[in-house]
Order: C-alpha cells, then sequence, then structure tokens
C-alpha cells in the first residue's frame, strides 16, 4: 500500500506549489508516511518529502465545509461543538428540569448538598454534549427527524424507522430545545447550522453542478485508515466529483470475506470452529476480530464506482501473500491463513522442533509482573539483535494498552543502561523512546501547575510545597534554583514545618481556626509557624514573642529562606482567592495572573506547556461565551477542563525518532516493521473497557449500523493488525503468573483465541511432550536471578543479559559471610572507635574496613503534626530536660530552668498540639524532676573537679588507644574518690537485664579512667533507679581495653560473628541461670539477635543459624567483649556511692 501511494505521487506529480493532502488517523501513522516517502529512492522512496499536508479527518473535513460552503455560512467554532453544547446545556438545565418532560433529567440532579447538585450538573453536561457530539457524526438523520418533530429512529439501509421509546423522548426534546436558544443567541452575521445540516448542504453544493475543484485540494489520499464514519465517506464521495480522491486501505484478507459473522463471543468460538454452523470458507479470528474492518469494507463498497476509474489501472486490489518464500516461518505461515481466508483445518500442519529452533518468529511470555515483562523484553530483545544483525532498533515497536502504567518500568529496565558522562557505554544499552507518555512523567513543572489546580484539596503539607520547588520555572520565579533541596527538607523538618500554610487555612479543613491555648498550639507545625522560627533563628537565638527560635544558619542561606517566605506568602493569597467561585471570564484571568506570579516561562523547554496551558484556558472560556454562560463555578470544574491539556502527550511525542518505540496500543499504529511486541496482554486490560451511557442510544444493539465505533471493536481489530504488520517476528506477553501467590492469572480473550487457533492449525512432530503451545510459551521465573537462567538444559529458551546477578561465585553454603582480609598495619584508634566495635560489630568490617554504610534512615517526609511520641522522641525530649535541669541544681533555679525547657518544647512543634502536648511533657516533667533531685543529692558532696585526662594504651602489636577521659570529679577531702555521675531519660532496665547498648560511653570512660589509675565510681541515673559501675584496679581496665583493641583489628579483618544484644543476653543468663543455663543462655541469645537485627548484620550473618555455626567464635568474642560488662555493671535503686564509697582496696576487690 505504501509503494502504491509513492509510485502513485512518482508518476502523476502534483502542479509545482501544488499541495497534496493526506488524511491520517494519528500523528505516529504521519510520521511513518513522511519517513518512507523522504527515503532514497533506491529504499522505495521519492527522496523528499515535500508539497505535503497531512492531517486528520474530521479536521481536514470541516475545513472543507469552510471552502465549499464559505466561511460567513461555516464558522471557525460551531455552536453545536461539543465544548459548546457542554456549557449551554449546563446553564440550561436548571431552568429544563422544572419542565415534566425531563423529569427524569430531575430526578439524577435533585440533592440537598448544592455542591453536589452543581457537581452532577456538570457531569450530566459533559454526557449529554458527548452523546450530542457523536449523535451528529454518526445518526445525523436522527437528530434532523427530531428537529422537524418527528420523534423516530431511521435505521440504515432504507429499513423502517422506529418511533422513539417514551423514556427517550426526552432526548428529542433536549435537542429542540438547544436549537431554540442557539437560534436565539445568534445574529443574522452567525451560522446556527448543526453539523449534520452544514454537511447536508455541503453535499448538496457538490451534487449541484457547480464546478469546486479549485476550492479543495487537487488530490487527497485517504490513507491506513481502518474506519471511518458514513457522512465522512458520503463527503469524499462527493468531493471526488470535484477532485481526485484515493483511499488506500489495508485489507487483511485476499478474497472477499464481507458476510463472515463472530458466532460467539467467547474462547470456544475459535475451538468449536469448525462446528457445523461455519461455513467452509470463514476464517474464525476474521469472524471474532474483524468486525470493524468488514463493515468499512462493506460501507466502501457501496461508494465504489470501479467502472469511472479502473481503465486507468492495472488492477486496483493488491495482495501480497506474508508466506509468499519457499520456507514460510510459523509466523508467516498462520498470517497467510487470515490472508487466504483459511478455516481451520480438519488435519493440522505438522512442524519439527529442528524447524522451529531457528525459527523465533512467534513466542509467547508468561511473567509476574510488569516489571518482570519489560526485563525479559529487554533480554530478549539483545538476544534478537545478537541473531540477526540486520535488525535495528527502529525496526522494533512495542505497544501496551496503558503507557503510563509501563513508562517507569521502562525507564528502569532499558534507562538503567544509559550512558553516562565519563563512563564506558554499555553494550547492553538499546535506544529507545517512549511515546504517548504523559508529560507528567517528565516534567515536574506540570506536576506543579496540577498541583496549584487542586489547591483547594490540598493540606499544604511539607512534602506538597516540596514537590512544587521541583519545578525549575517555579524555582526561577522565587529565586530558589541554586538552593539544596535536601538542605532545605532538613531546616523545615527542624523547624516543625508540617502542614498548613496558616491557622486560617487550616480552618478550612473543618479544624477551629481560634485557640484557647496560651501557646497557640493550633498554629504549630504550619509553614507560618515554621518558618517564624528560621527567621527569628537567622536574626536572634533568643525566643521572642512566644516563637522558639530555630537553630541558626549561615547568611549565605538567608536569601533561600526569604525566598521560602515570599512563596509561602503569594500561596496563601493564592489559596484565600481559591474561596469563592468565580464566573469564566474571572477563572481566565486569575488563572492566567497565577501562571505569571508563580512560574517563570522564560525557559524554551517549558514554552510549549504553558502555550498549550494558555490555548486550553483560551479555548475553554472561548466556549462558555459562545454558549453564554456566565455563572459562576468552583475550581474543580476549571481543572477537569484546563488538565487534559497538560495531558496532551503530543507536547511530548517522539514516535519512530530512530529508537525502539514504546507505545500505547492505539488504531493506526500498527504500521509494519520488522519486530512487533506487545506487552500487558491480560483479562481486563485489553481489549479495553468502554463505559457506556444508559441514554446513548447507538450502543443499543438494534441501532447499530457499520461504521459505528467502539472501544473493544475497535481493540480487536487493531490486535488483529498488529499481528499482520510483524514483517519477521510476534513477541506477545502477559502478567500469566500472581506475583504474591504463582497462582494462575488469566490472559486477554484475543491472545487467548490467537494461541488457540494456531493450536488447532499447527502441531509439532511428536505432539506429546511438549505440545506446540508450551513449545512457544515460556514460563519466567519470579526473580530475574533464578537459577534457571543459568541451567545449561534450558539456556536455548531461558537467559538473561543481566550478568550482575551472577557473576560472583554461587554456593548452596547458607554462609554467606565475607572473605576475611588480613589487616596488620598498626593505627590509632578513638573511645568512638571502640564503641563502635561493642554497639555493631560487623559495622567496622562494613564501615571503617569496606566503606559500606547501611542508611537505616527514613527519608520519607513527614506531613502530620505529631500525635504521639515514640520511643526515640521521648528520649531525646527527656535529654533535652534533663540537661537544662542540671544547670542549676538548687530548688528555684531548678524550677526555673525546667519552666523554661517546657515553654520552649511546647513552642518548638514537636509535641502533640493542645493539651496532648500540655499533658505529655507534664508527665516528663515529674520524671525528670525525680532524677534530677537523686542527682542533687548524689553530687553535692562532689566539689573537686578533675579535667579531662589523656589516655594513651598500645597492644602487643603496636595498635594505639589515644583520647580523653570525660571531666571527673572527686570530694573535698579525706581519700581521694572519683565519680562520674550521668543523667540519662527513661530506665535502664528491661525486666531484669539492663540496656547495656545505653551504657557503653559510661563503660569506655570508666574503663579508661580506671587504666589511668583513678580509683573511679560510675553511677547513671535514671528513672526508678540507676546503674552501678564500681572501681576496679588500673592492670584490670587496660587488659579490657587491650582486648577491645584486639578485637578491633580483628573486626576489620571480618565481621565476627557476634552482636551486642545476643552477647548481653547470653551472659547475663549464664551469670544468673541457676540450671541448664547454656541451652537457657543460647535461646535468650537468639531471642535478643532476632529482635534487634540491624541492616548491616542481616548483611554479614543474615539468621541466628548462621551465626552460631560459629559458636566458639562467639563464646570467644562474648566473653572478650560483653562478659566485663555484664560483670561489672548492677542495677541500684539509687543508694547514695558519695556517702558510702568503698575504699579503694574495696573496689579493687568487689
Amino acid at each position: 500500500m505504501l509503494k502504491l501511494a509513492i509510485n502513485w505521487q512518482a508518476e502523476h506529480p502534483l502542479p509545482p506549489l501544488a499541495e497534496e493532502v493526506f488524511l491520517v488517523q494519528s500523528n505516529g501513522m504521519a510520521q511513518w508516511l513522511k519517513l518512507n516517502i523522504a527515503a532514497d529512492r533506491e529504499d522505495g522512496g521519492l527522496g523528499i518529502q515535500a508539497g505535503q499536508r497531512f492531517e486528520m479527518p474530521s479536521r481536514f473535513l470541516w475545513s472543507a465545509y469552510r471552502a465549499v460552503l464559505g466561511n460567513d455560512k461555516v464558522p471557525t467554532a460551531s455552536p453545536y461543538d461539543k465544548a459548546t453544547l457542554q456549557w449551554r446545556l449546563m446553564r440550561l438545565l436548571p431552568e429544563l428540569v422544572e419542565d415534566d418532560a425531563f423529569r427524569v433529567l430531575r430526578h439524577y440532579l435533585t440533592s440537598d448538598d448544592e455542591t453536589v447538585a452543581t457537581r452532577k450538573r456538570y457531569q450530566l453536561s459533559q454526557q449529554l454534549a458527548d452523546t450530542f457530539d457523536q449523535y451528529q457524526v454518526y445518526r445525523a438523520d436522527w437528530l434532523e427527524d427530531w428537529a422537524q418533530q418527528r420523534d423516530r429512529l431511521s435505521r440504515f439501509g432504507g429499513q423502517q424507522a422506529r418511533a422513539l421509546p417514551a423514556e427517550d423522548h426526552w432526548q428529542a426534546q433536549l435537542w429542540r430545545r438547544l436549537i431554540d436558544d442557539i437560534e436565539t443567541d445568534s445574529t443574522p452575521s452567525h451560522s446556527v447550522l448543526s453539523r449534520g445540516q452544514i454537511h447536508r448542504r455541503f453535499i448538496d453544493a457538490l451534487h449541484s453542478g457547480r464546478d469546486y475543484s479549485a476550492y479543495l485540494p487537487p488530490r487527497i489520499t485517504v490513507f491506513g485508515l481502518s474506519s471511518l464514519p458514513y457522512q465522512t465517506l458520503e463527503a469524499l464521495a462527493a468531493m471526488g466529483l470535484h477532485t481526485q480522491v484515493m483511499l488506500m486501505v489495508h485489507n487483511p484478507c485476499q478474497h472477499y470475506w464481507g458476510d463472515i459473522r463472530q458466532h460467539a463471543p467467547t474462547r470456544q468460538a475459535v475451538k468449536d470452529a469448525v462446528a457445523a454452523e461455519h461455513s467452509e470458507s470463514e476464517q474464525p479470528l476474521l469472524a471474532t476480530w474483524g468486525q470493524q474492518g468488514r463493515d468499512y469494507l462493506q460501507l466502501l463498497a457501496e461508494f465504489d464506482q470501479p467502472e469511472d476509474y479502473q481503465q486507468h489501472f492495472e488492477k486496483i486490489d493488491v495482495f501480497n501473500s506474508p508466506a509468499d518464500n519457499a520456507s514460510p516461518t510459523l509466523l508467516q505461515q498462520w498470517q497467510h491463513s487470515i490472508y487466504d481466508l483459511q478455516s481451520l483445518p480438519e488435519e493440522k500442519n505438522i512442524l519439527s522442533k529442528d524447524s522451529l529452533e531457528g525459527d523465533r518468529s512467534l513466542r509467547f511470555h508468561s511473567c509476574h509482573s510488569a516489571q518482570r515483562e519489560v526485563e525479559v523484553l529487554h533480554d530478549q530483545l539483545l538476544d534478537a539483535f545478537e541473531r540477526n544483525p540486520a535488525l535495528r532498533p527502529q525496526d522494533v515497536i512495542v505497544m501496551v494498552p496503558d503507557i503510563q502504567r509501563y513508562a517507569p518500568h521502562i525507564e528502569a529496565v532499558f534507562g538503567l543502561y544509559k550512558p553516562r558522562t565519563g563512563q564506558e557505554r554499555d553494550p547492553r544499552y538499546l535506544p529507545y523512546t517512549i511515546s504517548d507518555s504523559s508529560l507528567k512523567s517528565a516534567n515536574p513543572t506540570v506536576n506543579a501547575i496540577e498541583q496549584l489546580l487542586h489547591s483547594d484539596q490540598l493540606r499544604f503539607s511539607l512534602s506538597d510545597i516540596l514537590g512544587l520547588l521541583e519545578s525549575p520555572a517555579l524555582q526561577r520565579r522565587f529565586g530558589l534554583e541554586n538552593s539544596d533541596p535536601s538542605l532545605l527538607k532538613q531546616w523545615l523538618e527542624q523547624a516543625g514545618v508540617r502542614w498548613g500554610l496558616n491557622r486560617e487555612q487550616r480552618a478550612q479543613h473543618d479544624l477551629p481556626s481560634e485557640s484557647s491555648e496560651p501557646s497557640e498550639a493550633l498554629s504549630a507545625n504550619t509553614w507560618a509557624f515554621g518558618l517564624n522560627r528560621l527567621l527569628l533563628g537567622y536574626s536572634s537565638e533568643a525566643r521572642w514573642n512566644g516563637i522558639e527560635p530555630s537553630a541558626p544558619f549561615s547568611n549565605s542561606d538567608a536569601e533561600a529562606i526569604g525566598a521560602l517566605w515570599r512563596l509561602i506568602n503569594t500561596l496563601d493569597g493564592f489559596s484565600q482567592s481559591l474561596q469563592h467561585a468565580k464566573t469564566p471570564s474571572q477563572w481566565s484571568q486569575f488563572i492566567g495572573q497565577t501562571l505569571l506570579e508563580f512560574f517563570d516561562s522564560d525557559d524554551d523547554s517549558d514554552a510549549p506547556l504553558f502555550d498549550a496551558l494558555n490555548h486550553a484556558l483560551e479555548q475553554w472560556l472561548d466556549a462558555c461565551q459562545r454558549a453564554d454562560f456566565n455563572d459562576a463555578i468552583p475550581l474543580s470544574m476549571v481543572r477537569e477542563e484546563l488538565l487534559p491539556a497538560l495531558d496532551d502527550s503530543g507536547l511530548n511525542q517522539r514516535f519512530l525518532a530512530g529508537c525502539i518505540n514504546f507505545a500505547s496500543l492505539m488504531p493506526m499504529r500498527a504500521v509494519p516493521f520488522k519486530m512487533v511486541c506487545l506487552l500487558g496482554l491480560n483479562d481486563g486490560d485489553y481489549p479495553r473497557q468502554q463505559p457506556r451511557q444508559d441514554f446513548d442510544l447507538m450502543r443499543r444493539r438494534e441501532h447499530y449500523r457499520p461504521g459505528d465505533r467502539s472501544r473493544r471493536d475497535d481493540d480487536r481489530y487493531l490486535f488483529l493488525e498488529a499481528a499482520l504488520s510483524a514483517r519477521e517476528a510476534l513477541y506477545l506477553s502477559w502478567v500469566g503468573r500472581s506475583i504474591r501467590d504463582n497462582s494462575v492469572r488469566a490472559q486477554s480473550i484475543l491472545l487467548a483465541q490467537l494461541r488457540d487457533d494456531i493450536a488447532a492449525r499447527f502441531q509439532l512432530d511428536n505432539d506429546a511432550h511438549p505440545t506446540l503451545l508450551e513449545y512457544l510459551t515460556l514460563e519466567h521465573p519470579l526473580q530475574a536471578n533464578s537459577p534457571r537462567y543459568l541451567d545449561t538444559l534450558q539456556s536455548a529458551q531461558y537467559f538473561t543479559y543481566a550478568r550482575e546477578w551472577f557473576d560472583e561465585p554461587r554456593s548452596s553454603d547458607r554462609n554467606t559471610t565475607l572473605k576475611a582480609i588480613d589487616s596488620n598495619e598498626a593505627q590509632t584508634l578513638s573511645l568512638s572507635d571502640l564503641r563502635l566495635l561493642l554497639r555493631q560489630p560487623c559495622d567496622v568490617f562494613l564501615r571503617q574496613r569496606l566503606k559500606i554504610a547501611f542508611d537505616d534512615g527514613d527519608d520519607s517526609v513527614l506531613d502530620h503534626e505529631p500525635f504521639s511520641l515514640d520511643g526515640l522522641d521521648r528520649y531525646q525530649l527527656g535529654q533535652s530536660l534533663l540537661e537544662d535541669g542540671a544547670q542549676d541544681l538548687s530548688p528555684s533555679g531548678l524550677n526555673a530552668a525546667l519552666d523554661r525547657a517546657k515553654a520552649r518544647w511546647l513552642s518548638s512543634g514537636q509535641l502533640p498540639p493542645g493539651e496532648f502536648g500540655l499533658t505529655l511533657i507534664e508527665q516528663r516533667l515529674d520524671d525528670v524532676a525525680d532524677t534530677l533531685s537523686r542527682y542533687r543529692e548524689q553530687s553535692q558532696a562532689l566539689i573537686q573537679p578533675l579535667p579531662p585526662q589523656a589516655i594513651v594504651l598500645a597492644d602487643e602489636l603496636g595498635w594505639t588507644l589515644e583520647d580523653w577521659t570525660r571531666e571527673l570529679a572527686s570530694t573535698a577531702s579525706g581519700t581521694p574518690h572519683y565519680y562520674q555521675i550521668n543523667l540519662t531519660p527513661g530506665t535502664l532496665r528491661s525486666g531484669r537485664q539492663l540496656k547495656y547498648h545505653r551504657l557503653l560511653n559510661d563503660w569506655l570512660n570508666h574503663l579508661a579512667a580506671s587504666s589511668l589509675g583513678y580509683s573511679l565510681h560510675t553511677l547513671i541515673l535514671c528513672e526508678e533507679g540507676g546503674v552501678r559501675i564500681s572501681p576496679m584496679p588500673a592492670e584490670q581496665a587496660a587488659h579490657y581495653l587491650k582486648q577491645l583493641i584486639s578485637a578491633y583489628r580483628n573486626a576489620l579483618a571480618q565481621p565476627l560473628p557476634i552482636q551486642l544484644e545476643a552477647g548481653c543476653a547470653y551472659a547475663h543468663t549464664l551469670a544468673t541461670a541457676k540450671a541448664n543455663h547454656e541451652e537457657q543462655a543460647r535461646s535468650e541469645a537468639q531471642n535478643a539477635y532476632e529482635s534487634r537485627l540491624s541492616a548491616s548484620q542481616q548483611r554479614c550473618y543474615a539468621s541466628f543459624e548462621v551465626l552460631w555455626e560459629h559458636s566458639g567464635e562467639f563464646l570467644r568474642w562474648m566473653e572478650t567483649l560483653y562478659q566485663p560488662l555484664v560483670e561489672h555493671t548492677q542495677w541500684t535503686q539509687g543508694d547514695d556511692i558519695v556517702a558510702h564509697s568503698p575504699s579503694p582496696a574495696e573496689g579493687a576487690t568487689s
């Protein structure tokens, strides 16, 4: 068909400067035509593409109406256009429903809630306008009858008209009311003709005998359309009287097949296609899938007059069998069965496995998810390019029912190998482009605009505003283009920003706008609250006017905070303006001004977006004005009119860009490709569902006419076209297994019918096992790293190019510990290094040796004010209160310090709002006051401070510990006793066991000071008591420290098979158990290990069983690292250790 079109242009060129018009159904088809016309002559093209205009049929037909009838008779936009009808109906419905003739509409629209009633009216107006628009294209005769007071439904082919059912009379009356309203609004110079009336006048003019050739293009070529409305065909036939009109139609079959019909809408129709009711010449798939094409060909036959042009052609039907070579592939044989209208054979064609080994023309792939579908596709394409060097990326098209769903998976798999600057190109990279994807997936400014248009529903949370700040155009407008988003997020979270612009904006979400709380609790965590804290933190570190300053920041960062302030103020004004409904003209002006206030559109990459949005705004306002609609409407309705402009994939269209093309399964998208891949062929996803309106008379079976459009019929015929357009290979994929439980999931009915048809026509020479379908179908494993991909017996069918999964040697041994690294080079350590050893032994190897950090943090954005405090938050609150109270332990000073701390925390936004936060902090203050009181009692006799002392300690291999002790204190007189008394919030005991992970700093400082010869008493006070560490001889403390240095050296060489919680639980159980203590200790260690398993620990020892395989090493390191800690620490109810301290000799023997 393409060759015929190009040859006709070459042999019958138009005069210079004359423009030929091609009518196509999609931009993709237009692009494909342009590329092929522009191809070199030796490649079948003309060498240049010029002098051709590519248009959609509906747009061209309207321009033809205007050219023939005159611009004064046919306006650029008709008052009967769908958009104008929608707003005219929106205006008329409140008045019309008062009439009993429209009581069915009144029943639907009635609502006690005015907002709900308006919403219903808007939706009904949309649906009615769409229905009448379809009537104008496909049932203009109905509308003409209704306009003439004939309430009937004429039928196709001269059949007798039927009376309009009584329950549907309102549609005819509504159409007449629309006509009356349009004529009332019209002026003598303004046409009020409906589309059907214009079409009829157009046809009459072209049949009047007057020559209109000067008003029409010299040649009109309709290329590749598989369906057109009867009205359009009638217009093309009339234009054929005055100019050359050529229709080039793809016919899947060389024989007449207009009389075959689908006998059953189910899969069984194919299985039983040899049943008696099927004629001998019937092709079951053509009967099932071909209704749209069959009806279109029948319509063409009504207008076709071959005697008028047959003498100019050798033949007017050009058919080429897909299986015209000596050794056709399986795909070509199946395509030939369609081409030759072959019914199902009584005896199947026998295929040998040897012939199919090299024949990969047809394959089915069943996967567990869309992600796996794309991963498998990538592997299969790499294999196809390797097998066939002549295959190029632009020879492959991949189509899916919903490109928006698959686009992230495509980017994740194909984009993984994109060339990076400074990196060697990965040979697995395949150039690709995604057509039809929404701009929202590629342009953050689109998301920002959509967010603003949803502002009436937004809480203005932290993530909402951070999402807005991803737009480069918004960053430029507010001067934030050089700001670090992660730093802004950190500032705002620390300042307590969660949601709400201010207390007034929060009131819109049914929260009280006034608060009786003196702390303004209900204003906490808003943007005004957080920004006030940030600005005060910059200008002054002192509390002012009830505002608690946030952490200070540098002068260079002040500009970003000021820009944030301007943004929030602009949003506040914008939000307040949304509280009232506006007329269309007011909305148009307001949104235009909003775009200027929020976005800098000077960047060329954003210009098409803002042009499209402004154009959509102008079109909507123009439709409202033509409909004389000037009522006030809410933002939600304006949003629905404008957002489709942001979803226009044409703004992001890169179809046929010289790469592998990913695109939606759309009509006329099935142009020929060497390899056609269809993904997502799942039951329910394809054919796509189309909701139908109960009042749409066209959708009723008794009113069907050839040429009517149906989404499901479109998809069926598109599937047929796609399967026939594959020149060398057809790749079909679906999610055939559940990712949750591996259960079977149904495939598309179309895919099932295709598989059944192939099974009914072909079989392997030994069809017992496997069957042909089993041989052609690959059931892929759930994971990309499945051992199946390494099975040499299945390597021809199952393979992967993702070598990362299998580069390392594989082992069935559960022990996956890393190989030891010998490290004898002496190092200098600090107490912090030893603390890391005790807290996370595996981290010494991973972090310090391999520089691997496991981030256990949560990157999510906090969008809600705190309603309670978790364990860490409670600890931080308690620690802060203890530090504040310890600054002045006098009764008056302590009370004043705690009052200041209370006010600071209530103003920080880190507590639950209102009484909840007040109750919580008062509870914590009671606990803290008791701890501080005991601290005062214990420390009041300590008046001689000892400054930090340096410690230098080396082991036998030269590894050295260098650090400083904490400040210690001693009594005023007598034998010197040294003390460190520390405070910690909460309790240090869980059940009967201490929380050893909270004692590590005190334990290490105790060892360091004791190794210097100080007789040190350590007391860590907490709620309900404390933990005591008694003095120990210097030699013993030095021995413990040297053991830790040696353990650190070993931990650098390989991950130690130990964990703090498990080691302490084991040691504690050994010390306290009365019988069978070893087994009980192991059980307690396992429970502790599994309850506190970190990412780094899991990486090295995935389970306690893996860890316990090294039980000897576990016990060794338990004794070295944790047994001394357990033995030297004991719970105390708060004894006065200062007043009753043992002598150094007593301490040495304790």
